[in-house]
C-alpha cells in the first residue's frame, strides 16, 4: 500500500525483501526525505485511508505504462543488425541491386534472350532486312519495366565489376545514412532519365548501372559541401577518379574514327549521356539537401 500511495505522488521506488521485512528504494534522490516521512506515517497508521485509497489508482498508473513500453518497443529498432550486420541489412536495396545485376547478366550468357527482355528498346528486320529500332513501341504496348531495366544489363565482367564495386561503397553508403526510400527515389530518377536521354543518343542498344552510379557519386559530392554535418561525402581520389572516366568516356570516342560506333570496345562506347544525366540527378539531389 505504501509504495501505491508514492507512486500516485509520483514517487517511483523498488521493494527488495530483507529478511521478513521490505527494503523500499526510491529513485530520485530529491524525494527520498518526503517518501521517508511518508513511511513513518504508514507504519503509525497503515490503514490511513489515503494509503486504501491508493490502490486503485496505482494500479491504473502501472497499466498505462506497461501500454507505454510496448508501444516503445513495437517502435524501436535494433542497429546493431543495420551498422554491424551482413550488408543485406545494411543496405538493402543497394544489396538486390547488385544481386540483380549479377543474376541478369548470367542470364544474358546462357540464356542471350534476356537482354531481348530488358532492353530499353527492340530492335527487329524491316521488309528490306534492315534491322530498325522500334523505339518507345514497347513500352507504350505496357512494357514499362523497360524505361529502369537497362541498368542490370552488362556487358563483359570488368563492366559488371566496376560498376558493382561502386554500388557497394556509394549505394551503402546512401542508404546506411539516409534511408532505402532516399536510395531509391534517387536510383530511379537516374535510371529512368539516363535510359531515356541515352536512347535518344544512341538507341537501345545499352546497358549498364553506371549512370545510377554517377547519381550517386554527384549526390555524395555535393552533400558533403553543402550539407556536411548530414555525414556524406566523396573522398576527393573517388571525385578524381569519376571526373577523369567521365571526361575520358567523352575524349575517348573522338580520337577515333569508325563507321560503326558500336563496334568500338570499352572506354569508346560508354554511355556517356546517361552518365552526364546521372550525375546531373545526384548533384540536384545533394543541392536540395534530400
Amino acid at each position: 500500500m505504501l509504495a501505491d500511495h508514492l507512486l500516485t505522488l509520483n514517487i517511483t521506488t523498488k521493494l527488495e525483501p530483507r529478511a521478513g521485512a521490505w527494503a523500499v528504494w526510491v529513485h530520485r534522490e530529491d524525494r527520498v526525505a518526503e517518501a521517508r516521512a511518508l513511511l513513518d506515517d504508514f507504519e503509525r497508521n497503515p490503514n490511513d485511508p489515503r494509503f486504501q485509497a491508493s490502490a486503485k489508482t496505482a494500479r491504473e498508473i502501472r497499466k498505462q505504462a506497461e501500454q507505454t513500453e510496448k508501444a516503445y518497443q513495437k517502435r524501436a529498432r535494433d542497429l546493431r543488425d543495420r551498422w554491424e550486420g551482413a550488408m543485406y541489412l545494411r543496405a538493402p536495396l543497394a544489396f538486390w541491386l547488385i544481386i540483380l545485376s549479377v543474376a541478369v547478366t548470367l542470364l544474358m550468357k546462357f540464356y542471350p534472350p534476356t537482354r531481348y527482355w530488358l532492353a530499353f528498346s527492340v530492335r527487329v528486320r524491316d521488309e528490306s532486312g534492315s534491322i530498325i529500332d522500334t523505339g518507345f513501341a514497347a513500352i507504350q504496348d505496357g512494357q514499362v519495366w523497360r524505361i529502369i531495366t537497362p541498368i542490370f544489363l552488362h556487358f563483359g565482367i570488368f563492366h559488371l565489376f566496376f560498376n558493382m564495386t561502386a554500388m557497394r561503397y556509394l549505394g551503402e553508403q546512401v542508404e546506411m545514412r539516409k534511408g532505402t526510400w532516399r536510395l531509391a527515389l534517387i536510383c530511379l530518377v537516374a535510371a529512368i532519365g539516363g535510359n531515356i536521354g541515352e536512347f535518344y543518343k544512341s538507341g537501345g542498344a545499352f546497358g549498364g548501372m553506371s549512370g545510377v552510379v554517377y547519381s550517386l557519386a554527384g549526390y555524395l559530392w555535393v552533400k558533403g559541401h553543402t550539407d556536411p554535418a548530414d555525414g556524406l561525402r566523396l573522398s576527393e581520389r573517388s571525385v578524381q577518379w569519376m571526373l577523369g572516366w567521365f571526361l575520358l568516356g567523352i575524349i575517348a570516342p573522338l580520337t577515333v574514327v569508325s563507321e560503326n560506333p558500336a563496334s568500338l570496345g570499352f572506354p569508346y562506347n560508354m554511355a556517356n549521356v546517361a552518365h552526364g544525366v546521372g550525375l546531373g540527378v545526384g548533384m540536384v539531389f545533394g543541392l536540395l539537401r534530400f
